[in-house]
């Protein structure tokens, strides 16, 4: 071979080398951005998830009651969901607020209650107008669907965002939205974490192909086997291994993080809600106990007089319906057949 051909050869090799070069760049950045936007995503759906759970867990009967006022201030519901809230908070990673959001009439959402403690610098007082609401945010309140977006930034800091529904069981109307927010900077860091390993890996690996490609084309130029390429593959094996094990570590951990903070944000939300069943059951059994006592409520049930039982506890029955989500009242012989459905009145007799 001349000395012409073999610069030839050389330079054909190196001008190989950069375009492998350029390509496994920018499969490197492709799949960089890809893995992060994966994690993003999937971080999305389990805060999603999350708000929802959250949402789950909140005495519609309680919403419905708040004014938006300072008269909320004394409101015991108000109280109750403000505890509610900081528990949520507590027992969430990286949550740094839950509050409630409301439209009013002229278009403005408003913050209802928060998790902050009155002497904290971050807390909201019942109506106040959230000014930095994003379009986004409007858009959800118009359709009544759940959300992420972010980062957004408001007064209080930069965020991601998450929004679920609370409704009305009985009319489907929406009541208010119950918000978390997640620091935009402590999830990013979260992103970049788990994203160590994937990206690591891929890059790793397209540093591996490239050194073997590196090494391949060095032979072919000067037709010397160098050292490198004998220990190439055995120094990839090594470091995948390495590498594949401390991703498996990360993953378990992860894991166990993920399963334990899930299980601390059920528990504080089944607590609430087991108690507030206690409480409605209390509420139900005294009102009861109440109705059984009453002359009128005797006589009629002994004289199966439908229409003086109508007349009597229909508008009862209405501020329970209003005021306690009340879905039923109804009155039943010893027989087990119907005297009366005061929401259903055309019904009856039937066992």
């Amino acid at each position: 071979m001349t000395r012409q051909e073999s610069l030839l050869r050389l330079l054909r090799a190196r001008y190989a080398g950069l375009l492998l070069l350029a390509l496994l760049t920018i499969v490197g950045v492709a799949g960089v951005w890809g893995i992060v936007a994966q994690i993003d995503r999937t971080l999305r759906g389990d805060f999603l998830r999350q708000v929802r759970l959250a949402a789950q867990s909140v005495n519609v009967a309680h919403v419905s009651v708040l004014t938006g006022g300072e008269e909320d201030l004394g409101n015991r519901e108000y109280l109750r969901l403000k505890d509610l809230f900081a528990a949520i908070k507590r027992n969430s990673d990286m949550c740094r607020f839950v509050y409630l959001l409301r439209r009013d009439e002229n278009g403005a959402i408003r913050i209802l209650v928060d998790s902050e403690p009155p002497d904290s610098m971050d807390y909201s007082p019942p109506g106040q107008v959230y000014e930095e609401a994003s379009e986004a945010l409007h858009r959800a309140f118009t359709a009544g669907i759940t959300l992420v977006e972010g980062p957004v930034t408001d007064r209080w800091g930069t965020w991601i965002t998450g929004v679920a529904p609370i409704r009305d069981p009985l009319t489907e109307e929406l009541l208010a939205m119950l918000a978390m927010d997640m620091d935009a900077n402590a999830w990013q860091w979260d992103v970049a974490a788990r994203a160590a390993l994937p990206v690591g890996l891929l890059l790793v690996s397209l540093i591996l192909l490239a050194a073997v490609l590196a090494a391949n084309w060095s032979r072919k130029v000067t037709e010397v086997k160098p050292v490198l390429g004998r220990l190439m593959v055995p120094l990839a094996v090594m470091l995948f291994l390495l590498v594949s094990g401390f991703g498996a570590l990360m993953l378990v951990e992860r894991q166990a993080r993920l399963t334990e903070s899930s299980r601390r944000f059920l528990q504080a939300a089944s607590g609430e809600l087991n108690r507030l069943l206690d409480e409605q059951t209390r509420k139900m059994a005294a009102i009861g106990e109440t109705l059984a006592r009453e002359t009128v409520l005797v006589e009629a049930l002994k004289s199966g007089d439908r229409p003086r039982l109508m007349e009597e506890y229909a508008p009862l029955f209405e501020t329970l319906r209003s005021s306690y989500q009340f879905t039923h009242f109804n009155f039943i012989a010893l027989d087990r057949t119907v005297l009366l459905r005061i929401q259903q009145p055309e019904r009856y007799n039937d066992v």
